[in-house]
């Protein structure tokens, strides 16, 4: 998912940019709100925080300018919303940069597919599996896989139009499969049997969070 520079025009750079912006500063305003209004609420986006770089440092390098690895967000946004999730993402990248992972120029379009797409697409599916009545663990499960395809098919999505070297989105998409799969089974395992485990032994941790009513 690190896209490096270089791989993007410019000027699709910076769009990816602009938008991601948008969403980092209302994460921004979320994420000082709610540091207020719930206890420990700074002490959990780090944690949180810790766990995205953990997950996404640990990478398979791809032949064009990209890498393979679990994300962590779909799990961040159960916790902490989709809202404040491309600002948090957007400090795990700022902080790999420090690693030379991924780029500068790309920065932008690394946060709207981890942080923006991730995250919501992981909150979504959960959220939705929860009123369908589906178990915890199955939600989480669904949650965690779904949202790190997603990341990886926004990614392809990203190299596609871009288009600098000739291939399609369908090729992108394909050369990610084969790694990303495996990955994003254990990612919603390891998502559904976080929640099973709080919900079995600190059900009030979730429900002051509102993961659980």
């Amino acid at each position: 998912m690190h896209l490096i520079d270089g791989v993007l025009p410019p000027l699709q750079a910076a769009a990816y940019g602009a938008v991601s912006a948008a969403f980092v500063a209302a994460g921004i305003k979320r994420y000082q709100k709610n540091s207020i209004d719930k206890i420990n609420y700074k002490i959990l986006s780090g944690v949180f925080t810790a766990f995205v770089f953990t997950a996404t440092v640990f990478e398979i390098p791809m032949p064009f300018g990209s890498t393979e690895h679990p994300t962590g967000t779909p799990l961040m946004a159960i916790f902490l919303g989709p809202i404040v999730t491309p600002f948090l993402s957007t400090v795990v990248l700022l902080l790999e940069l420090l690693l030379r992972e991924g780029g500068i120029t790309t920065l932008g379009a690394n946060v709207f597919s981890l942080g923006v797409v991730g995250g919501s697409v992981g909150w979504c599916i959960f959220y939705l599996s929860r009123k369908l009545k589906l178990g915890l663990f199955w939600s989480g499960l669904l949650a965690g896989f779904l949202g790190d395809i997603c990341v990886y098919f926004v990614t392809a999505l990203q190299l596609g139009i871009a288009n600098t070297d000739g291939k399609s989105f369908i090729y992108y998409f394909i050369m990610f499969v084969p790694g990303q799969i495996p990955l994003a089974v254990i990612e919603g395992v390891f998502t559904g049997l976080v929640l099973q485990f709080l919900y079995k032994r600190r059900i009030e941790f979730l429900k002051e969070l509102g993961v659980v009513k």
